[in-house]
């Protein structure tokens, strides 16, 4: 295209222009796909070591870093740095200035000593070349270290306010640069401008009504968020998200000034923000809602309308006026159709923009908001809409635990795979699932729990072939307290304290649903959310006792019930549509360790399990990893006795282990590997510790082995909810498999082990929850096949069948 040009690196310091204004002017896919097509033609003719390809790798990071695949971004940042080392030398401007990426991405990150040190690191470089300095946008340089100034590490007092001072400077500073710069304004000076805003607004934050000061840091912050907004509609036209981010920011700083949402200004605000995404939408006309197909911004968009959202809330909760509930029930409404939007038209750098849209649980805002229409004219269809959200809740938070174990990012094709994995998850309606999971004899308990969500309100439902009914729970502060004392009473192994505590949840979580349930159900898929996934339903004590003195003489849940779990109906439903496994054999693995406990006795059952069932099993110290990867893929039913960690903030760092000793080959395998696998498996056992347990994720619910095995193929796992005893586990297994093997569906054979290990272990602490109610089964029932082998007795049996066969043909022969 460019190669015949004479002035080629004119032609290419053009088209680096116009890729930072399509950035600027919100055009950041329009600015990849454009870079990415002439690419090749740019390094063939320039080469990597040419200032003006390297102002275009750097605008390619910009340009990700806008659409908030900060991962790729930060590569060619790296890069881009590394090219300016190479040509200028690591002491010069036109170097310095790369580094304030780094730390942009560390503030992404939140990892803000990460970001203060590279934001220092580029000023200081920056200020000491003095030659150069004119050469680079240095005002963004100071900006970004005001920046990371202000969000230092560690905690000050409410009205310690120098650190904002100081940060206030630093970003007049930036802006009286770029006005000796650009004297007719840039959108630098409006973002310094912004900065110094948000400095007052800080401040407004941390004070009082009745303090002194208030009204003079408000008008402050107004004051520069009006510059900066002038600045941004004279530059970048009315319908742009930058103007959008001032409008939005006035009407929050209205609200925070305010201490209520009374005055008229806030909403307005809000408006004129939504105006700034949306062509064609009119501010001046009250209770209308943007065209969210037209907007230059989904996902801004959305928070727009979420925090109009709080006001319209606060307002009825406050005047119980209708019509407030109506415009947030509306709102709310618009905001799960643009989160369809998205997810249906997804491409793969939007991941981080959806974890961060689903984080502000819109879910639970309209869940709210339909119960409460509900409650003042009940209305089935209300009751209907809030079970199907609660469903859709639960789906996204599975796209949401594979967005975050990086499986796009890995994908050589990642905008494809995303396509495949979006087929389930649409939320199936009521009548679908009452058909398609439900049968006459089960019920689906579906339970949403809220926490840390704007909602404070938690809901269950109870959900059968013919009927849909709902119960609210406790609020959070005495959720947290039943779970709490449940939580503690599970390990301290005195009858009455885990009585008492089991029946309390029993009392508040479980029974307002079972009270009207027909006597035909015995059957309960139960899909629990948040803090509930860490309760054992089926060990919860039904009715009490005052003369109970042993755990094997309470009344469970697991006496009246066959109780599985699932993540969701829809996920249930998924799952329980089953395809035959050809390989009907089975891989078992359960590896020597060293230093941390071998496991012995779940070792034994597997040995066991080895001279039963055909299949592939590993007693080994090491290359344990390899086989997992070849032969889990085709058996139809995995057990992996060995070690695992949950870490609580990164699923690279949660490992199922397979040694602990430095090997050649690999001696784990971590969460986010598991999900890139393809599995076929009916049921993956995992007696390790702990992996049913993950990152709990604003209170959303965890991210497990559990759901990773499920992800990858498997139609039903059974693990652990905290570290279980290694002796009591397979014994229970044990049991379990003994009734597999006879043809006993998946829940039932768990069911009827549960009840013969209590009824082996009567009058022993053995009988505790603690020993058997740990292990779940989650997603589908029914049986399993497996080819099993043919033992001694069985080979003598036809040995003597074939010669008794041969002795009667010999003696009718002789008598011929």
């Amino acid at each position: 295209m460019y190669i015949n040009e004479r002035n080629a690196v004119g032609r290419f310091e053009a088209l680096n222009k116009k890729v930072e204004l399509l950035i600027v002017t919100d055009q950041d896919s329009k600015a990849v796909e454009l870079m990415l097509s002439v690419r090749t033609v740019i390094l063939s003719t320039l080469g990597e070591n040419h200032p003006t390809y390297i102002d275009f790798i750097e605008n390619l990071g910009k340009a990700y870093e806008m659409m908030s695949d900060i991962g790729v971004s930060k590569d060619y940042y790296d890069k881009a740095i590394s090219l300016a080392k190479n040509l200028y030398g690591d002491k010069d401007a036109r170097t310095g200035h790369l580094y304030r990426h780094l730390a942009s991405f560390y503030q992404f990150k939140r990892s803000y000593d990460s970001a203060r040190f590279y934001a220092f690191k580029s000023l200081r470089i920056c200020e000491a070349d003095t030659v150069h300095q004119q050469e680079i946008n240095f005002e963004e340089v100071i900006i970004e270290y005001g920046f990371s100034y202000k969000t230092k590490p560690g905690k000050y007092e409410r009205t310690d306010f120098k650190l904002l001072d100081s940060a206030a400077i630093i970003f007049r500073r930036a802006a009286s640069i770029a006005r000796r710069k650009y004297p007719k304004g840039s959108w630098q000076e409006a973002k310094a401008l912004h900065q110094v805003g948000n400095t007052f607004t800080d401040k407004v934050l941390r004070l009082l009504p009745e303090e002194k000061f208030l009204v003079e840091y408000y008008d402050s912050a107004r004051y520069y968020y009006f510059m900066d907004l002038k600045l941004k509609e004279r530059l970048l036209g009315p319908v742009n998200t930058e103007v959008a981010i001032t409008y939005y920011t006035l009407g929050l700083v209205e609200l925070y000034f305010r201490k209520s949402t009374e005055n008229i200004n806030i909403i307005s605000y809000f408006d004129k923000a939504l105006a700034a995404l949306t062509p064609g939408f009119d501010s001046r006309k009250a209770h209308t809602i943007p065209d969210f197909e037209k907007s230059i911004d989904p996902y801004f968009l959305s928070t727009i309308l979420g925090m109009k959202c709080v006001v319209y809330k606060t307002n009825f909760q406050n005047f119980k006026n209708e019509n407030d509930l109506e415009e947030y029930y509306q709102i709310e409404k618009t905001r799960l159709r643009i989160w369809d939007k998205i997810i249906f038209q997804l491409q793969s750098p939007d991941a981080n923009k959806i974890v961060r849209l689903w984080n502000y649980d819109f879910f639970g805002e309209l869940i709210w908001a339909c119960i409460e229409k509900y409650s003042l004219h009940p209305d089935e269809n209300l009751l209907k809409e809030a079970f199907i959200t609660t469903e859709k809740s639960k789906n996204a938070l599975l796209l949401k635990s594979i967005l975050e174990s990086q499986i796009l990012e890995r994908s050589k094709d990642p905008v494809t795979l995303m396509k495949q994995q979006l087929k389930g998850f649409r939320a199936y309606t009521l009548q679908e699932l009452q058909q398609g999971l439900l049968d006459s004899t089960s019920a689906l308990l579906e339970y949403f729990d809220s926490k840390q969500s704007a909602s404070e309100d938690n809901y269950a439902f109870l959900l059968t072939r013919d009927s849909l009914k709902m119960i609210q729970l406790p609020a959070n502060a005495e959720f947290d307290s039943l779970l709490n004392r449940f939580n503690n009473t599970v390990t301290s192994f005195r009858v009455n304290e885990y009585e008492d505590a089991s029946f309390s949840i029993y009392s508040h979580f479980v029974l307002p649903l079972l009270k009207n349930l027909p006597a035909r159900i015995h059957k309960l898929i139960i899909s629990p959310q948040g803090r509930l996934q860490k309760i054992p339903f089926e060990g919860l004590v039904t009715r009490k006792d005052v003369n109970a003195d042993d755990f094997s003489k309470l009344h469970y849940l697991l006496n009246d019930y066959v109780v599985s779990y699932a993540y969701s109906g829809t996920i249930g439903m998924l799952s329980s549509k089953e395809i035959s496994c050809s390989d009907q054999t089975m891989f078992g693995c359960a590896p020597y360790f060293s230093k941390q406990s071998d496991l012995p006795f779940s070792m034994d059952l597997l040995r066991s399990l080895s001279s039963e069932v055909r299949g592939n099993f590993y007693f080994v110290l090491g290359a344990v990893y390899d086989q997992f990867r070849i032969n889990a893929r085709t058996a139809s039913l995995i057990h992996l006795c060995t070690n695992s960690t949950s870490n609580f903030y990164s699923s690279d760092s949660s490992r199922i282990y397979f040694s602990d000793q430095q090997i050649d080959t690999a001696s784990y395998i971590s969460l986010a590997e598991i999900y890139q696998l393809k599995l076929s498996a009916t049921l993956a056992v995992l007696s390790s510790c702990e992996n049913a347990i993950g990152e709990d994720s604003y209170g959303e619910g965890t991210i497990s082995f559990a759901r990773a095995f499920t992800y990858a193929g498997c139609k039903s796992t059974i693990t652990t909810l905290w570290k279980v005893d290694d002796k009591a586990t397979a014994d229970l297994l044990r049991i379990f498999y003994s009734y597999l093997l006879r043809g006993v569906n998946r829940e039932d054979a768990l069911r009827n082990a549960k009840l013969d290990f209590l009824a082996q272990n009567r009058n022993s602490e053995i009988a505790s929850p603690f020993y058997w109610s740990g292990l779940v089964l989650t997603g589908a029932g029914g049986p399993i096949s497996l080819q099993k082998k043919i033992g001694l007795s069985t080979y003598l049996v036809l040995a003597l069948c074939i010669i008794g066969c041969i002795s009667i043909i010999l003696v009718k022969i002789k008598r011929k």
